[in-house]
């Protein structure tokens, strides 16, 4: 249920808006339902809190398709 997990994921980012993996956690459920453009903003978000595992997936080529968004 990606639609039930965005709304998990919100909500523990409105508790903790540091949560870097809720996230990327985010972004992938974003993407499963066709929303590119969030998951790529939630990627880019949870890099910039720090999220070293989602910067070197980014980095290795695993988001090329987000990385002009």
């Amino acid at each position: 249920d990606y639609y039930g997990a965005i709304s998990d994921f919100t909500k523990a980012i409105e508790i903790n808006p540091t949560y870097k993996s809720a996230y990327t956690n985010r972004g992938i459920a974003k993407r499963k339902i066709g929303d590119d453009k969030g998951g790529c903003d939630d990627y880019k978000k949870a890099i910039s809190l720090g999220n070293k595992q989602t910067e070197k997936w980014f980095q290795t080529g695993g988001a090329d398709w987000c990385r002009y968004m």
